[in-house]
Parts: C-alpha cells; sequence; structure tokens
C-alpha cells in the first residue's frame, strides 16, 4: 500500500510541474499579446495625428479608447491569467479524485460504527514539527481525557499547543506514538469515523461572502432550520438573528467583515455545533476579544460542555482555567503540569 501511494504520489508531482511550468510559460502570452495591440492602437492615433477625422472617427475618440485599453489591460491580463489557472488546477483536481477513487479500491471501505463513549488517549513519543518561523518537538506526550471532559490546554504562544490540538483532531498522524479512542487505535482506516464526530474551531475562522445560511452549512445540505436554530440559542445568538433583516437569508461579507469580532467567533462556534459534535476542539477563540466578549464565549462553552459535548480548549490565557474539569499547560513541546479540578 505505501509503494502504491508513493509511486501515485510522484507520477501526479511529475505531472502537475508540468502542468505548471506550461502555464508558467502560456502566463507570458496574454500580457506580450496585449501590449502588441495597445501599442498598434498608440501608433494608429499617432499616424493620423494631423488629420482632423479619419473614416468618421477624430483622432480625440482613438486617442480616449487608446487611454482606456490601457487602463483595463492589467484587468484584462489578470482574467486570461486566472482562466489559466482554472484550467490547470481543475486538471489537478481532476487527478486527485481520480487517485482517491483508486485508493478507495486498494483500502477498502473504513469501519462505520465508529464511536467515542469512554475516552480519548494520546502517546506521543516525539514529533518533529518545523515551521518557517520556528521548530518544535514534542516529546514524552502521555494525556487521556474523559468523555464530557472541559479541558484547556494552556501554555505560551509557540509551545504546541495548536500542533497539540492538530494531532488530537487526527489532522497529524505522522508522529511517533498511538492516539486512541475508547482504546482503538486511530489509522487512516477508521480516521473519517473520528472526524464525523468532532468539530474544530481555528482562531481565526473561515467565514465567506455569502448568506448566514450558508456559512453555517458550510456544504451540508440540506440545510436543516431546526439544527440551525438550536446551535445559534446554545451560543446566545438569537437576538442577532432577530435583528438580521433577511434572517438566514442576510449576506455575511468577506471574513465577516460586516459584523464584530465577537459574533464572528459565535457564528464559528454555531457551524461546529450545527454539526452536533461529540467532541469540540477549539484554538484560540478568545484571542483578540475584549474581557465581555471572553466571557460570552467562555460561558456558552460551559453550557455547551453540560449539555454533554466534550469541550478541548487550547488558549494561551488563563481565563478559561475556572470553567475546566482538567488543565494541561504545555511548554516548549513538553507538558509540565496537569490538574483535575471541579468545574
Amino acid at each position: 500500500k505505501q509503494n502504491y501511494f508513493i509511486e501515485n504520489f510522484l507520477e501526479l508531482k511529475r505531472a502537475t510541474g508540468q502542468q505548471l511550468a506550461n502555464l508558467k510559460t502560456a502566463s507570458q502570452v496574454p500580457g506580450l499579446l496585449l501590449e502588441l495591440i495597445a501599442m498598434g492602437s498608440f501608433l494608429l492615433a499617432y499616424s493620423f495625428s494631423h488629420t482632423s477625422s479619419v473614416n468618421g472617427f477624430s483622432v480625440t475618440l482613438v486617442g480616449l479608447l487608446t487611454l482606456a485599453f490601457y487602463k483595463i489591460m492589467p484587468l484584462l491580463n489578470r482574467v486570461f491569467i486566472s482562466m489559466m489557472n482554472i484550467h490547470a488546477y481543475g486538471y489537478t483536481m481532476l487527478e486527485l479524485e481520480n487517485s482517491f477513487n483508486k485508493s478507495g479500491k486498494v483500502l477498502g471501505t473504513a469501519k462505520p460504527d465508529f464511536h467515542f463513549e469512554r475516552h480519548l488517549s494520546l502517546e506521543v513519543n516525539s514529533f518533529q514539527y518545523n515551521h518557517a518561523r520556528h521548530n518544535l518537538t514534542l516529546e514524552n506526550l502521555h494525556l487521556t481525557i474523559q468523555r464530557g471532559e472541559f479541558v484547556v490546554i494552556e501554555g505560551p504562544s509557540g509551545s504546541g499547543k495548536t500542533t497539540l490540538l492538530h494531532i488530537l483532531c487526527g489532522l497529524i498522524h505522522d508522529f511517533n506514538g498511538e492516539l486512541s479512542v475508547d482504546d482503538e487505535v486511530l489509522t487512516p482506516l477508521n480516521l473519517n469515523g473520528w472526524h464525523n464526530l468532532i468539530a474544530y474551531v481555528p482562531q481565526s475562522p473561515v467565514l465567506i461572502q455569502d448568506t448566514l445560511e450558508r456559512n453555517i452549512a458550510f456544504g451540508q445540505e440540506p440545510f436543516n432550520l431546526k439544527d440551525a436554530n438550536e446551535a445559534m440559542r446554545k451560543v446566545n445568538l438569537e437576538n442577532f438573528l432577530l435583528n438580521l433583516p433577511q434572517g438566514y437569508q442576510t449576506l455575511i461579507g468577506e471574513g465577516g467583515s460586516n459584523i464584530s469580532g465577537g459574533q464572528r467567533q459565535r457564528l464559528a462556534l454555531v457551524r461546529a455545533l450545527y454539526r452536533k459534535p461529540k467532541v469540540l476542539f477549539l484554538d484560540e477563540v478568545t484571542s483578540h476579544l475584549d474581557i465581555e466578549n471572553k466571557l460570552t464565549i467562555l460561558h456558552s462553552l460551559k453550557d455547551i460542555n453540560q449539555l454533554g459535548i466534550t469541550i478541548v480548549l487550547a488558549t494561551h490565557e488563563t481565563t478559561a482555567q475556572e470553567y475546566a474539569t482538567q488543565i494541561i499547560r504545555i511548554k516548549e513541546g513538553k507538558i509540565e503540569q496537569t490538574l483535575r479540578q471541579k468545574a
């Protein structure tokens, strides 16, 4: 199986590299062509500069048309390049789809009845994470999260909180160690089952320029109004919804540009809860918020936790400690302290 994936990856890499090389060469053509057309228009206007009109067109009109063409030339060039990008990456997506279809036949069908009833356990013997800003090594990490807990992973920036969170989510799996759910080790065969049980809220949630409905459903069709209303209620956004001019059909700006920072984070929570997860992973969701919005979100998380949803929150702040049943302090890739308390 390993050789199969390596061979397919190398073949796809070669084909994609050739496609991108062709794209780079072809991307020079539209700009050169447009410049030639613009230069020709300029020469045409110049050649008739001593006459008042040519075939009914004044020199002034020709000059204005040339100027207008110069103005729109960069835009036209970007359109041509975008069209070629779509063509190139469309090819890549098609190849990836074909590769996934083939891999499904090789690996077989994943186990469908995957559950989280008792605990999540992690052992990381070592993991080297290389980043443009810094390198990080996780070593000798051992932790257990019981179902229904409110866990806070606390530590300074760059300590490994987000990396640890990604490992727990199953987004990173090439580490030396073992992640298990109810004593069942996560593998590529059951990883999708785990992902179906969890939701992840990043520090900077992605909000698209579209309706509130589509920002919540985010590809899950058809839209379930009852589930959306329930999720809005859990994060105390009912009044926000009532004040929207078109309800769920209200347009949300790109990146949530027309709503506040606190509302953006809570909408990300709504999207996560709409999936009806058993475990909710959150990365620095209260960062860059004022104290009122921090407390509002933490209160919402506590209410969600009391409904039986396991919460795992990574943060560099101490505000969330009083809500936690387990506090994991991490520094420089190592767990310094683990505390259990009654929240």
